[in-house]
């Protein structure tokens, strides 16, 4: 790489874009912006006018945060070019047979991969199956960049874990799971996040394990939160050593994703 990612944080020199202004990228934008030149982009108009006048119609953010923050809002991709840092977080919703619905993360993906440069790091942020990053969006992102990645481009995930409305679990006090393609992008994303999480993150040995443990996060918090092992005390885990998540299927998943095959049976459990 020209550019060291991981001197890019410790000079404070990565320059952000932010896609998707929703209850997941506001608050993410916004602590962002008090460390690092961020940009807030999204395609809703009407959302980045209400931003402009310092109103937040989901309620996460008040109107003096909005007010005193140094975030640059806009529609216009032209306005995103200059960035080094691409964080996405659109939506990613399910449809009436309970399928994920891709489009959001697709068109977002062709945004970014049409002004991706040499160097740059586009990090993931929405709910997605393991191995979707590397297998759905990375393909679109080399598709219109042009680009090679982890070659050319990079990329991270970090699996958003905000509840909309709850105030006492924010961005600031949950453990943020990081991970990278390769261990120096693995290094500047976990920097990155660590640089806005007070209580600090937890990096993942890969970008499909990561993704793995958001969705055996969803799955507890939809039973029981109290008793998740993967409350929001401990995100770690929600994967079991080695980067084995418990759960059979998403063991064979994530196994896959690494090149390997193991039986269901095999996967570990963590407590």
């Amino acid at each position: 790489m020209k550019n060291n990612p991981k001197s890019q944080i410790q000079n404070r020199d990565a320059s952000i874009a932010v896609i998707g202004l929703g209850y997941v990228g506001l608050p993410l934008a916004i602590e962002l912006s008090k460390k690092y030149p961020t940009v807030g982009f999204d395609l809703n108009e009407e959302r980045i006018k209400q931003l402009k006048e310092d109103i937040d119609k989901t309620l996460e953010v008040d109107k003096k945060e909005l007010n005193e923050t140094n975030i640059t809002y806009t529609t216009e991709v032209k306005d995103i070019v200059d960035c080094n840092t691409y964080i996405i977080t659109v939506p990613t919703p399910v449809d009436k047979y309970n399928n994920p619905d891709m489009e959001p993360l697709a068109s977002a993906s062709t945004t970014v991969g049409k002004i991706l440069k040499t160097d740059d790091v586009v990090i993931y942020e929405s709910t997605v199956y393991p191995g979707a990053t590397e297998e759905f969006c990375v393909p679109i992102l080399e598709k219109e960049s042009g680009l090679t990645y982890n070659t050319d481009f990079f990329c991270g995930y970090s699996p958003e874990r905000i509840n909309p409305g709850d105030k006492e679990h924010s961005l600031k006090t949950i453990t943020k799971i990081t991970s990278g393609s390769n261990k120096e992008i693995a290094d500047f994303v976990d920097q990155l996040y660590s640089s806005i999480v007070p209580v600090g993150t937890y990096k993942a040995s890969s970008i499909a394990v990561a993704e793995a443990a958001k969705v055996i996060e969803n799955v507890h918090r939809h039973g029981d939160p109290d008793r998740s092992p993967c409350g929001h005390g401990n995100p770690a885990y929600c994967g079991a050593p080695e980067g084995r998540p418990h759960h059979p299927a998403l063991q064979h998943r994530v196994s896959h994703a690494h090149g390997r095959r193991e039986p269901a049976g095999h996967a570990h459990h963590s407590g």
